[in-house]
């Protein structure tokens, strides 16, 4: 009877060490105790320090009027969507100069110079589209605005940035 409980219990515990388990979440210390691994997290995105030169995809967003000759997508409400509401992500209404980015590598409130299209903007804005090496930049309201923005097209330009607004 003991040989057959002694069996038993060497049988359960070599099973369940060798089930994986148990062997996946140990390892042993030079003093041979059983310490808990930690998972590897994910590297975090670096964020853009003063002076640093970067090259990123820009666009050019604006705010659309009703009553517009033109629209970049055939009606106002289309760009409305398009080009989102009437607020920034900082809840300021989006003016000439403002430039919507990933807030992981550009923090709200930098400056952000252009140098091949001579601009200076400040990032105080977000976007659905916006992630990573992307900035959006607000060219202002209705056609005027429609018209910048469509100057700027897509490419990718060189930006430096700035130190941050307070």
């Amino acid at each position: 009877m003991k040989k057959a409980s002694i069996f038993l219990s060497v049988f359960l515990l070599v099973g369940f060490l060798s089930s994986g388990v148990y062997a996946s979440k140990i390892s042993h210390s030079s003093k041979n105790s059983i310490v808990t691994q930690k998972k590897k997290k994910a590297p975090k995105r670096k964020t853009a320090k003063r002076g640093e030169v970067i090259k990123v995809l820009v666009t050019g967003y604006y705010t659309p009027k009703k009553g517009q000759d033109d629209y970049a997508t055939g009606s106002y409400r289309g760009d409305m969507k398009l080009n989102g509401g009437k607020k920034t992500f900082t809840g300021k209404v989006p003016k000439v100069g403002m430039a919507a980015v990933d807030p992981k590598l550009i923090p709200m409130g930098t400056q952000i110079y252009i140098p091949e299209l001579d601009l200076k903007l400040v990032a105080e804005d977000t976007g659905g589209g916006i992630k990573g090496k992307r900035i959006d930049i607000y060219t202002g309201e209705g056609e005027w605005g429609l018209d910048k923005a469509l100057a700027i097209g897509k490419r990718t330009v060189t930006i430096v940035i700035g130190r941050r607004a307070s």
